[in-house]
């Protein structure tokens, strides 16, 4: 790892950020806004600040830069950083399973290589786990995909 996506990994390793789950409700909406000023005016203190918040406080972040400055975080933190890093900020900013699900769906949307990713994510979480990232996909509901694939690979 090197450049910013070292400083990310880094960050994270610090063990600041606990994950007890995602409650987008119980981000501190004041701390947010703070929070959402300090990077529209600095997006380099992006990977500083949204890799020690907890994934609820990223999402409030995210909720109040939008109404805030009429642009996504996402949109603003690809204005900073590109590839790698960017996705990873990014992915801070979402429900881990609500992330998981859109990278499924990619995945099986372009098949080709990316059987890897589908094996990676539904081999790495427990039933629990598959089935919250079940419950976060939609348009499709992941099972649909899931015997869609089954079907057509096999």
């Amino acid at each position: 790892l090197s450049g910013d996506m070292r400083t990310i990994a880094l960050e994270m390793l610090k063990g600041k950020r606990m994950i007890d789950g995602f409650d987008e409700e119980s981000a501190d909406m004041k701390l947010a806004k703070k929070q959402a000023k300090e990077l529209h005016e600095d997006m380099s203190k992006a990977i500083e600040i949204l890799c020690t918040n907890q994934p609820d406080q990223n999402a409030g972040i995210a909720k109040v830069y939008e109404e805030t400055y009429d642009c996504s975080l996402a949109r603003a933190l690809g204005e900073e950083f590109s590839g790698n890093e960017k996705a990873a900020l990014v992915a801070l900013t979402q429900d881990p399973a609500h992330w998981y699900a859109q990278r499924l769906r990619k995945s099986f949307q372009n098949m080709g290589d990316f059987n890897a990713t589908i094996c990676r994510i539904i081999g790495a979480h427990d039933k629990d786990e598959i089935k919250a990232i079940a419950c976060s996909s939609q348009p499709i509901p992941l099972r649909h995909l899931l015997i869609y694939h089954a079907k057509n690979n096999h």
